[in-house]
Formats: structure tokens, C-alpha cells, sequence
């Protein structure tokens, strides 16, 4: 058990019972209880986001999921092409 398996014990419970549900989603849940390649920081600004916690259902975790993505780790980018390089200067 990495990190996000670590930080909050609901989230961890809610994990596992959407692991045993029927459906493709249970993939991704999965690979959050795998999450080896998480680092501590990454794990604790999930949970400090809210996104780590014991949801209602999986639809309630995916707009939290979706809402960290958009602000902590899809990148901006130009109106044409990928990003011309990543800053070694940002801290996220």
C-alpha cells in the first residue's frame, strides 16, 4: 500500500468497496490502491484537496478526481502544440 492508501482510512474503505463493483471504473480504483509510483507530496495535496475522502458514490469521487486534475496536474497549454518544456522552478 503506497501513500493515498495511508491518508485517509475512509477513503481507503470507499476504495475498496468500489474495487468489488461491477464495470470498467473498477480498474482505475485499483490502481489507486496499487498507487506504488505515488510520492508522499503528490498524495497529501490529494487529500488536501478533498478528492481523498469517503465519497457517496464513485460519481461524487470522479468529479473531485477530475476537479484535482484540472487544477493540479494538467498543464496549460499553447493554442497549438504540446508545452515547449516543464519549469524545474514550479514546486507543482
Amino acid at each position: 500500500m503506497g501513500p493515498l492508501g495511508r491518508i485517509d482510512a475512509g477513503f481507503l474503505s470507499f476504495l475498496r468497496q468500489l474495487a468489488d463493483e461491477p464495470g470498467a471504473g473498477r480498474l482505475v480504483v485499483r490502481n489507486f490502491l496499487l498507487d506504488e509510483g505515488v510520492v508522499a507530496d503528490r498524495a497529501e495535496s490529494y487529500r488536501g484537496s478533498g478528492a481523498a475522502a469517503a465519497h457517496p458514490g464513485r460519481a461524487d469521487w470522479g468529479a473531485a478526481h477530475g476537479k484535482y486534475l484540472q487544477q493540479q496536474v494538467f498543464l496549460d497549454r499553447p493554442a497549438e502544440g504540446t508545452p515547449a518544456e516543464l519549469s524545474q522552478d514550479e514546486e507543482d
